[in-house]
């Protein structure tokens, strides 16, 4: 691509209204890992929005999408003594397969092999939904810090052929991911003798309801207590890319967790809503 092709693409590429899962920009390099991640999370999302290719514009204001110039240049930046762009392509390694993997292995092993039924995988447009027969043995709430399988001869057989994870791994890791690719929070319906998993497509925080945002802070909570850490106001910010100055709808999302009963304060007695923590409600 030249020169001239590369102006007319930034120029059409800040035409877009904002930021979304397969164009990002920023001002400033800020470190490799950094990049690292951010490339992996726009691909997956060039993918899943069926777009050729994802984004990262370095030079352009987020907010107001104004070209203004970069110091970065990524050809001559180094990860120690490697060339920055090589180092990236050797250790850029999408992950959006990992979750459909891993729950469809969920699905296998948890499976009741007594009711009626077998696992179904279901794609839409806007979604992905996971099925297998039976009621979990624990309840949804508890899927990324509890583990009990129906199966285990068949667990420990895809373990050991690498279709899963460890046990009690597969869950969290799942989450990490869908917040990495800043996707909605997975939904778990158990019905009818029938658990459904559902993994839905990007959608931008002002389009998730107050259920699907009380959902994401849970799982938010929860990857925090399963990894010694605690939620706080910037974690949740962090998760839904909220902007620091923007910090009372990432309040008003953790008042409607704590009301809901999802999540509870680290320190009940503590005042101090600025360093206040919070924990996943079983904690």
């Amino acid at each position: 691509m030249n020169k001239k092709q590369l102006i007319e693409l930034l120029n059409e590429l800040v035409k877009e209204l904002h930021e979304s899962e397969w164009i990002e920009f920023k001002l400033n390099f800020h470190s490799p890992e950094e990049i690292g991640e951010q490339i992996s999370a726009l691909a997956n999302g060039a993918c899943i929005q069926n777009k050729p290719f994802g984004y990262l514009v370095f030079g352009v204001e987020d907010q107001t999408q104004l070209i203004k110039g970069t110091a970065f240049k990524a050809k001559s930046h180094k990860k120690g003594n490697e060339d920055l762009e090589h180092w990236l392509v050797t250790r850029i390694n999408p992950k959006i397969d990992f979750k459909e993997r891993e729950l469809v292995a969920n699905a296998l092993i948890h499976q009741d092999l007594t009711v009626k039924g077998f696992p179904m995988v279901e794609i839409f447009t806007d979604r992905i939904e996971i099925s297998n027969s039976g009621i979990p043995l624990v309840t949804p709430d508890r899927f990324i810090d509890a583990y009990v399988s129906r199966n285990e001869k068949l667990a420990d057989l895809m373990r050991r052929i690498g279709f899963c994870e460890e046990k009690g791994s597969g869950l969290d890791k799942v989450i990490f991911f869908n917040e990495l690719y800043q996707l909605p929070a997975i939904n778990v319906i158990v019905a009818e003798n029938q658990t459904r998993v559902t993994m839905y497509g990007y959608k931008t925080l002002n389009s998730l309801d107050k259920k699907e945002k009380i959902r994401a802070c849970y799982q938010h909570a929860c990857l925090k207590y399963v990894s010694n850490e605690k939620m706080t106001n910037q974690s949740l910010r962090e998760r839904f890319k909220i902007e620091d100055h923007n910090y009372s709808i990432a309040s008003r999302i953790i008042k409607d967790a704590l009301l809901d009963g999802a999540i509870k304060e680290d320190d009940p007695d503590s005042k101090s809503r600025k360093y206040a923590s919070y924990l996943p409600f079983w904690a």
